[in-house]
């Protein structure tokens, strides 16, 4: 195998089930058109955003972490095109199709509410109706950029205490923000705890792994059987959302914790866990972001496209197919070409020092 592709693969089991789990939420939320959590907010839906916000810190952070170990140093202009193939393709074709669907005139939304989705400031600026949804790929995005160069400057070691101390803080630093009238801000940085949460599980993981009551933990048969229930029963015991009220950030905090330790044991292959490896759930988790980016053209109460369900969830499924097969796949191809490459061996160098004084 290449060396290149070999060092850039880093797949742990379990994720994609998660992811599955994850869009699941979404879907059911939106499709179906739950009832808000009495401030304005969709829990469940936000809850699976939560799951993919916990899964991005631990992947990006963990590939980050491996290849300044390996390497020696972060590429960073490999890191961004890899993150361009995979964002970039699928969400600027349902923009460029969302425009196309507005000049024919079957759906009528603001000409000036397409900027800020597409330069992923959605969780700061207005959108239009069909883009709302794009305030939490926006916050990724925004993370991709900033995290890498965090680690650059900071290395390894100090951006783990760093993404600790943060994890912390940040339930302290939302509610002072709150109690200041700054709510919008509040807000702002309500995201971060999930993504702080999985970035600390990376470079924290063989630390907790060599903890014995962790371990055992990690390792037992009951370990989803505990956790996702726990997860939930924090989840609806956390109040309104934080767009709307002030609300107790320590649950919020332990169920970015709780996602954590989920996400740690179904990568780490515990038992509980396994049945998150099975094909349906590894397809529909390869699917998620697909899934993510069509979901609310069709979604039920907002939806611009109105079909009732199961016509909503059919469209929703044949759109993100499309998507999927004929755009995210062919550019998730060009990923190899910008994978991380492994540093130079001893011998290899002394070879090339010898050609170059020969």
């Amino acid at each position: 195998m290449n060396p290149v592709v070999r060092a850039q693969a880093l797949r742990f089991p379990g994720l994609d089930g998660l992811r599955a789990l994850a869009v699941s939420l979404v879907l059911v939320d939106h499709a179906f058109w739950l009832p808000n959590d009495g401030a304005g907010g969709h829990a469940t839906g936000y809850l699976g955003v939560c799951v993919f916000f916990v899964i991005s810190g631990f992947l990006i952070t963990s590939l980050l972490a491996r290849e300044m170990s390996s390497a020696g140093k972060l590429d960073l202009r490999n890191f961004y095109a890899r993150r361009v193939l995979r964002i970039f393709p699928a969400f600027y074709f349902y923009i460029a199709v969302l425009i196309a669907l507005r000049m024919a005139g079957l759906v009528s939304f603001p000409w000036r509410g397409v900027w800020a989705p597409a330069t992923f400031t959605r969780n700061i600026f207005y959108s239009a109706p069909m883009l709302n949804h794009f305030w939490s790929l926006s916050v990724e995005e925004q993370f991709y950029l900033l995290w890498p160069a965090a680690l650059v400057l900071l290395g390894v070691r100090r951006a783990c205490r760093a993404v600790t101390g943060v994890l912390l803080l940040l339930p302290v630093i939302f509610a002072a923000l709150w109690h200041l009238g700054l709510h919008q801000v509040a807000a702002w940085t309500d995201p971060f705890v999930s993504l702080a949460a999985g970035c600390a599980l990376a470079l924290q993981r063989e630390r907790l792994h060599r903890w014995r009551l962790y371990g055992a933990a990690l390792r037992s048969r009951w370990a989803s059987a505990v956790a996702l229930p726990v997860v939930a029963l924090l989840w609806w015991a956390r109040g309104p959302s934080s767009a709307g009220a002030n609300i107790n950030r320590v649950e919020m905090l332990g169920v970015a914790l709780g996602l954590a330790f989920a996400i740690d044991a179904a990568a780490n292959g515990s038992f509980g866990f396994r049945w998150l490896d099975l094909p349906p759930l590894v397809w529909l988790g390869g699917l998620s972001y697909s899934l993510y980016v069509w979901q609310e053209l069709f979604a039920r109460g907002f939806g611009l496209i109105r079909f009732s369900l199961p016509l909503n969830l059919a469209a929703i499924f044949a759109c993100a197919c499309v998507s999927y097969y004929g755009v995210e796949r062919p550019f998730l191809r060009w990923k190899r070409h910008f994978a991380p490459r492994p540093a130079a061996s001893p011998a290899r160098l002394a070879r090339s020092a010898a050609a170059g004084n020969s």
